[in-house]
């Protein structure tokens, strides 16, 4: 279901790279594809570092987890989590060179990232929405909670909303509780009776509700506000700034970045970072540290001929900085743009615009087709 979402929204690709599970290499998956004209490649066990998209996953599903435990809420709702963050990292723009500034979603359909049902709301929020059909005197307004935007339910700015009695629909006419709301008496009451309501439902942010038992319940016997938590990251290095959340410190960093790095003391040569080093015992080497110069962890390294060279994080840090520019981008010294040619398939006079189904123009943004010579 998920592949034929995708070849109807955005189109099918070249190829599909799989790792090998029997969902996506066998049965219907493989048979879609193979009609479609997808070729489905499959990788050698083991080896999720050949797979550029795996640290893509990583990040997806890190923050994901950071969703769900800032929040506390139930854990089924985990499906809803991950689709949200997801629109919300390929709507945003990252220090890649292959995106050249654009957001993943613009990279790949050539289209303006909308992100109107995206900044209005956050995870799991507390909002109140009006129900329709209700007679005098009972309320319109209901309390409830926010999932993430709902694609192919309702309207454009339609978001999927949780339910006092456990339900997700689709709603349009919404509006995000104010602080001052929720600090009146009557808003926690109403607040606390939603929370018990779905804990009975749902469960809680550690188990669902098949797994229920008298311990857990016991432990989830008090207030969410009042949760204090830990977590396995200090507090020096805990982002308290959302603006700064791709700062999130990760010892992993450094997987699949791709650097210019010298091989055997020659020239420098494009190479990528494929993982940490290990010893014999199949131990990490070396300790991470938030300061690229006290970094002694040891990455492999892959060069273009497929040799694999070990080289410090402090070595690949220093050489990533001095190749990127204050805004993060990649960039290569050139002299001179001294000519240039116009492709066959470059985007010609009067084709620079995308008209909608409204009428509305958007231009589109490529330099797809034009060559330039350089010193």
């Amino acid at each position: 279901m998920a592949l034929k979402k995708y070849f109807k929204e955005i189109g099918v690709p070249e190829r599909l790279i799989c790792d090998r599970a029997t969902e996506q290499v066998k049965g219907d998956s493989n048979k879609l594809c193979h009609d479609a004209g997808c070729t489905v490649v499959e990788l050698e066990k083991n080896t999720p570092a050949s797979n550029r998209a795996e640290r893509t996953i990583k990040i997806l599903k890190d923050e994901t987890k950071n969703d769900l435990f800032k929040s506390n809420s139930p854990m089924i709702l985990w499906e809803y989590a991950l689709e949200r963050r997801a629109k919300i990292i390929c709507s945003t723009p990252r220090s890649n060179h292959l995106l050249n500034g654009m957001t993943p979603h613009t990279k790949l359909t050539g289209q303006v990232t909308d992100i109107s049902n995206l900044v209005d709301f956050g995870w799991y929020d507390w909002i109140i929405y009006r129900f329709e059909g209700q007679k005098f005197p009972f309320q319109h307004q209901m309390l409830q909670r926010v999932l993430g935007p709902s694609n192919h339910a309702g309207s454009m700015m339609s978001q999927w909303v949780l339910t006092k009695a456990g339900e997700v629909m689709p709603i349009q006419t919404l509006q995000k509780v104010t602080e001052s709301e929720r600090n009146s008496e009557t808003m926690k009451l109403r607040m606390k009776e939603f929370k018990e309501s779905i804990k009975k439902r749902l469960g809680y942010s550690s188990f669902t509700p098949e797994h229920n038992n008298e311990d857990a319940i016991n432990a989830h016997d008090i207030n969410d506000e009042d949760i204090i938590y830990e977590s396995h990251y200090s507090e020096e290095n805990m982002v308290k700034d959302p603006k700064e959340i791709d700062d999130v410190l990760d010892p992993n960093q450094y997987m699949d970045a791709e650097v210019m790095l010298p091989k055997d003391g020659a020239h420098l040569q494009a190479a990528r970072v494929i993982g940490r080093c290990k010893d014999k015992n199949g131990r990490v080497i070396g300790l991470f540290n938030k300061n690229p110069i006290l970094n002694t962890q040891i990455y492999d390294v892959m060069f273009p001929d497929g040799s694999v060279k070990q080289y410090a994080a402090n070595i690949i840090a220093e050489n990533i900085f001095a190749q990127i520019d204050e805004y993060g981008y990649r960039y290569q010294l050139l002299k001179n743009i001294i000519n240039h040619k116009k492709g066959t398939n470059a985007i010609k006079r009067g084709d620079e615009w995308i008209i909608s189904q409204n009428g509305n123009r958007s231009r589109k943004h490529t330099t797809k087709g034009w060559y330039f010579e350089v010193e």
